[in-house]
């Protein structure tokens, strides 16, 4: 599912901006720190870096690549079949748009 969701924003623009437009608003003025200080693992670059919200399911979900990729089409429906009720109830936003984009809406 995750890679899946990488390929619909790769091919169909509604889907792309769609992912940009939640991830923007999901990290309007929040601050970018690298990936592999935030969540303690040496399994990231130095140069992984993501946004910092607050009440982010992961925060590899708000990884950013500058404007060029996003992960929270992949992520957030990944959770839905792996996680849903820990999804919505740590990131119910995330929550609803991966709901939204796995039902077309």
């Amino acid at each position: 599912m995750h890679e899946l969701m990488h390929a619909m924003d790769n091919v169909d623009e509604h889907f792309r901006t769609e992912s940009k437009a939640f991830f923007d608003e999901r990290t309007k003025g929040a601050a970018i720190v690298s990936l592999q200080r935030m969540m303690k693992n040496d399994a990231y670059r130095y140069n992984e870096m993501a946004r910092i919200v607050d009440d982010a399911y992961s925060p590899y979900v708000y990884k950013d690549y500058g404007g060029d990729a996003y992960e929270v089409s992949s992520m957030g429906i990944q959770y839905l079949y792996t996680d849903p009720i820990s999804l919505k109830s740590k990131d119910p936003k995330l929550f609803s748009f991966a709901l939204r984009q796995l039902l077309g809406k």
